[in-house]
């Protein structure tokens, strides 16, 4: 299904909740987002008047053509969000959390971003009572500034605090990216520890049209189309895309 043509959001999940065991959880899969406006989000999880979003999945979406925001998180205690097999093309911001937040559980893997300024934002430092965040094989290609950044308030101890650790929270992010020689303090450089890769130059597509089954899919000597460490329901790529 196509969201197309909105010039504001696309699909708003205000206060919106699954539940949390067996496959309960409120699915928004395989949905393609082409707005007509560069001030558009995709999809906004925001808090509503009785209790915070909780308990969703997005998975295996795409997010196309210029917008604000492909998914933009907002309230005070989001829990159990997992954005995963999702392509970011394009926006200004593929994943943008505002507020302070207290983040639980909240997973981000196997999404690809390209042509963005950020792939991931916090506006804020999330709480330290914040727990169980994880961002793992993510794909970063073409990003003009930080893969991931926290614009405000920034402690790097207390941001590796409310990172999952079993399975560890960070591992195999991959950018295309160089390494900067002097980060900008803020730009989250320990997403590319426990395998990740930062200047991965030899990055290949089968396709970079959009309008192609297989935009974005890597080709068959491109290194991301199997790499070790998978958990749970991660793919064995890196990026929301396998080989095809």
């Amino acid at each position: 299904m196509t969201v197309g043509d909105f010039t504001d959001i696309g699909i708003d999940c205000i206060g919106a909740q699954g539940l949390s065991f067996g496959n309960s959880q409120l699915f928004l899969e395989q949905l393609r987002f082409e707005p007509a406006s560069s001030k558009a989000v995709g999809i906004r999880l925001t808090n509503g008047p009785e209790n915070d979003v909780n308990n969703i999945v997005i998975r295996g979406c795409h997010f196309l053509e210029s917008m604000d925001a492909g998914i933009l998180l907002h309230g005070p205690s989001p829990y159990g969000i997992t954005i995963s097999d999702v392509i970011f093309y394009e926006a200004k911001d593929g994943i943008r959390i505002e507020g302070t937040p207290t983040l639980k559980s909240i997973r981000f893997f196997n999404n690809t971003f390209r042509d963005l300024n950020h792939g991931l934002r916090f506006l804020n430092q999330p709480t330290e009572l914040s727990t169980e965040l994880m961002l793992r094989r993510n794909l970063f290609t073409r990003i003009r500034g930080a893969e991931a950044v926290v614009e405000k308030g920034f402690d790097e101890a207390k941001f590796r605090s409310i990172m999952s650790t079993n399975p560890v929270g960070v591992q195999s992010n991959w950018s295309d990216r160089h390494k900067p020689s002097s980060p900008k303090l803020g730009e989250l450089q320990l997403l590319f520890e426990n395998g990740g890769r930062q200047g991965a130059d030899d990055l290949t597509f089968i396709s970079t049209d959009p309008d192609q089954k297989k935009f974005l899919a890597p080709s068959e000597k491109s290194p991301q189309k199997d790499v070790p460490g998978a958990q749970g329901d991660e793919k064995k790529w890196v990026g929301a895309v396998g080989p095809h």
